[in-house]
């Protein structure tokens, strides 16, 4: 069977608030490990009276990687709020949801997007500091299952 997720059906959504430098690794791994074209859409609740050097730092990283869709809510948003905003702007098949400060490795999206060929769930693991605990990747929902569900 062919696997339903590909980089044209599928989005990174991406929530963010005062930590550019993680986001920029972050960004990096997915265009270095997935591939430079997926779409990705970053939720930057960073408020416009955060320090300069952060604001500054973001608008780098935005004007340098224009795959990026950034929506700024002007606001402190929570993360699983973030998450939901980003699901219900996403319009791929499937979405991967990542931290700012996590980095996809390499092979990761292709065993994930072979798994799709038979789960609507996909979940992987989260390698840290030699240690490993699972992490889930909310992959086939669409934006209006998503609102129905949270």
């Amino acid at each position: 069977m062919k696997s339903r997720a590909t980089i044209e059906t599928t989005s990174v959504l991406i929530p963010t608030n005062g930590r550019p430098e993680s986001l920029k690794s972050c960004l990096e791994a997915i265009w270095n490990n997935i591939h430079p074209n997926i779409g990705v859409i970053v939720l930057d609740s960073t408020i416009s009276s955060a320090r300069s050097e952060v604001i500054e730092a973001y608008e780098l990283i935005y004007s340098s990687m224009p795959n990026v869709r950034v929506i700024r809510p002007g606001r402190v948003i929570p993360p699983g709020h973030a998450r939901k905003i980003l699901a219900e702007e996403c319009q791929s098949e499937f979405f991967l949801f990542m931290d700012d400060d996590h980095e996809i490795q390499p092979g990761a999206f292709s065993c994930l997007a072979r798994a799709s060929e038979e789960f609507d769930i996909v979940s992987g693991r989260w390698i840290e500091d030699g240690g490993e605990r699972p992490l889930c990747f909310h992959y086939h929902f669409s934006a209006s299952q998503i609102s129905k569900v949270v």
